[in-house]
């Protein structure tokens, strides 16, 4: 595997700030990203008892919060490379609690998941949100015309009992 030189300097640069052992997690962590397709330089950084990364490459881009010896992933917000939109959440062991993908063409799926792993909640959308909202805007369009005209109608047809009140 040809790890990228930047990866490890910002894995040995946190050596500076956490101590050795953790430098080796991070290091871990920085090749597993790195295996994954996330191949650029990360952006590691240190909040609390949690590391946040954020990292790209030709797998696209990804943020993700995990434990501060990076064993245990909490969060991640993912673009892939074709557009798809992941994000998920985990509980404290590590396991999905709640996804949602999103995919290129606009399609949703959400889950949840119950402690033992087991979706218990699943929701399609098999909709292209982005041509809805348009659909629902020229719907509305429509509408409005149609009340228009109805209006119009309306108007006609108080001019019509007016003129036929002038005949009398």
């Amino acid at each position: 595997m040809n790890f990228p030189k930047r990866l490890a300097a910002s894995t040995a640069a946190l050596l500076i700030f956490t101590g050795a052992v953790q430098a080796q997690d991070y290091m871990e962590l920085a090749r597993q990203l790195h295996a994954e397709g996330y191949e650029n330089q990360a952006t590691i950084r240190v909040r609390g008892d949690k590391i946040h990364v954020e990292v790209s490459g030709s797998a696209g881009r990804t943020e993700r919060v995990y434990s501060r010896d990076a064993s245990t992933l909490f969060e991640e917000e993912s673009v892939g490379a074709d557009g798809t939109r992941i994000e998920r959440e985990y509980d404290s062991s590590g396991r999905v609690r709640e996804e949602e993908i999103v995919l290129a063409d606009g399609r949703k799926v959400e889950r949840e998941y119950d402690s033992a792993g087991n979706v218990v909640e699943e929701e399609f959308d098999d909709d292209d949100d982005r041509d809805d909202d348009d659909d629902d805007r020229d719907d509305d369009d429509d509408d409005r015309d149609d009340d228009d005209d109805d209006r119009d109608d309306d108007d006609d047809d108080r001019d019509d009992d007016r003129d036929d009140d002038d005949d009398d």
